[in-house]
């Protein structure tokens, strides 16, 4: 191999290594970062908020850190300031830890919200058993995912008028089985 692959080869290698340094560190630390944000913040849920904002905020400079042992002290560094402003921002607002039992949902609101659970989980079964595939995507790109229909026409290379033709039928497919199990 001559002395300007080799070179190459070197650099090349060079750069893969250090564009995993920041995923290395952040494995290796995560416990000891996470353990660090709860301790500051006292929260499991903002201690993770905490360092999945620090890893978004390293990762678009992944290439430019050099070692793992750089990447673990960005880190650190980064999540105790993060840590930091969340107490900053607490204590400028009226935060209130939560409380269970005062926050707890009323039975006849718990009762309802199962009850469109189950609901929603029998339409759902009703849209897989009795719809085609191709009424399934459609219905699920409008309904849930709030394409329009020139999107989801230019996606599955479909004149609008067969799409919309093929979304009126799943809908009433899916409302006469609805009508003829709650009679």
């Amino acid at each position: 191999m001559s002395d300007k692959t080799m070179a190459q080869f070197e650099q090349t290698d060079t750069v893969q290594t250090s564009s995993q340094a920041l995923p290395t560190a952040f494995e290796r630390l995560g416990r000891k970062l996470r353990g660090m944000a709860r301790g500051l913040l006292g929260n499991a849920d903002d201690a993770d908020d905490a360092l999945q904002e620090a890893f978004c905020r390293l990762w678009p400079r992944r290439s430019s850190i050099r070692s793992e042992e750089e990447a673990a002290r960005l880190l650190t560094v980064t999540v105790k300031n993060l840590s930091i402003d969340v107490l900053r921002r607490r204590q400028t607002s009226d935060w209130v830890p939560l409380d269970e039992e005062r926050d707890a949902v009323p039975d006849e609101e718990a009762a309802m919200l199962e009850s469109c659970e189950e609901q929603y989980r029998r339409i759902s079964t009703l849209v897989e058993q009795k719809l085609t595939p191709l009424q399934r995507d459609i219905l699920n790109r409008r309904e849930i995912l709030g394409q329009d229909y020139e999107e989801i026409a230019r996606d599955l290379q479909m004149q609008q008028a067969a799409l919309r033709t093929q979304l009126s039928r799943a809908r009433k497919i899916i409302r006469e089985c609805y009508k003829n199990e709650r009679q």
